[in-house]
């Protein structure tokens, strides 16, 4: 962590992003804030049960200049709870899904998915095509360890 400290500062980085690998797949994704005393964990932690790489998908993509993080209207606390972290982290306005596709070009989508866990993807604005990368959590833990 010592280095990615170092490279954080070399680069002005204000936020980081880590994703630990687990079995040659995505394992954890850590986010944090360089802060003058060094790099101080954020939460939410996410535990990685899936991912469908942007490739996988079978859509052409355009430039993406507007982004929010968006919700159902009818979504679970937990759920509304992950979209807030990652609005708060990432410095992007959280809306429902309805009231972005009228203002923003893309949405890192919050949900929960068939089974009910949470699922993180990407959605083209406004016809609510998904462009990937498509992330689903096993868990996701607010309180972060130090």
């Amino acid at each position: 962590m010592d280095g990615i400290g170092e490279r954080a500062v070399e680069l002005n980085a204000s936020r980081i992003v880590t994703i630990d690998r687990w079995k040659a797949g995505s394992g954890k994704i850590k986010l944090f804030r360089m802060e003058p005393t060094g790099l101080i964990p954020v939460p939410p932690l996410m535990y990685v049960a899936g991912v469908r790489l942007r490739r996988e998908f079978e859509v052409k993509t355009k430039h993406i200049r507007s982004l929010a993080v968006t919700t159902e209207l009818e979504t679970p606390t937990e759920t509304v709870r992950i979209a807030e972290h990652l609005s708060d982290f990432f410095n992007l306005p959280r809306l429902t899904i309805d009231e972005a596709a009228t203002k923003y070009q893309a949405s890192m989508h919050v949900s929960l998915d068939v089974s009910g866990r949470t699922q993180i993807t990407f959605m083209s604005l406004p016809q609510r095509v998904e462009i990937g990368p498509r992330i689903t959590l096993s868990k996701a833990v607010s309180e972060v360890p130090l």
